[in-house]
């Protein structure tokens, strides 16, 4: 794992850095988003001491609210989390119901179309959900409207799933409505927090 840690934030250093040419004077400068990345890797260490009703509460804050009846005792939510890194945090825990509910509202945020797929990436690797990752960009890749985004997420991602049985399908991560009319059937809406940075 501490490889694959490296490896990911090695690349998102090099992508935040790249085209700076070296200082003529031999003197050495600060690297514009080397902060960025230390700051990233923190949160990702801090949301490791969040409780999931803390989650919880600030993805409901977030645009999550279709999953709010699910959890009408949360506390107001406190401290401040990247997006990518919330997300990532809600797919932790055991193989159990309320994991699994957790893992449905952090699919919800990881879909937001606000998202940076490499970091999407590097979160999961550093809270070891890259396969659960997975298993949602899969899912939204098949039937989401933003393949494009799915597949830069699938691209950084380091590993694939093992979890498929645990895991919720594509109905429990969209709304289903019908249509005006029997010929129009089902309609299958791909559930996104829409959160302004």
């Amino acid at each position: 794992m501490a490889l694959q840690e490296h490896s990911v934030s090695s690349r998102l250093l090099r992508k935040r850095t790249a085209g700076l040419a070296a200082p003529v004077s031999g003197k050495k400068r600060p690297v514009p988003g080397a902060a960025k990345v230390g700051e990233f890797e923190q949160a990702c260490r801090n949301a490791l001491r969040w409780s999931r009703s803390e989650l919880l509460a600030l993805a409901i804050a977030r645009g999550c609210a279709h999953y709010a009846s699910l959890w009408p005792q949360l506390p107001a939510p406190k401290g401040v989390l990247p997006h990518e890194v919330l997300g990532c945090a809600l797919l932790r825990g055991p193989e159990d119901a309320e994991t699994f509910q957790a893992i449905r509202c952090g699919a919800m945020v990881l879909s937001d179309w606000n998202n940076d797929p490499e970091l999407v990436a590097e979160a999961a690797v550093r809270l070891a959900v890259s396969g659960r990752v997975s298993h949602v960009a899969k899912l939204g890749l098949r039937h989401d409207t933003r393949p494009d985004y799915w597949t830069a997420v699938i691209e950084v991602l380091p590993e694939g799933c093992t979890e498929e049985d645990f895991l919720p399908g594509v109905s429990r991560l969209t709304r289903e409505t019908f249509g005006s009319s029997p010929r129009h059937g089902v309609i299958r809406e791909w559930l996104r927090s829409d959160f302004a940075r």
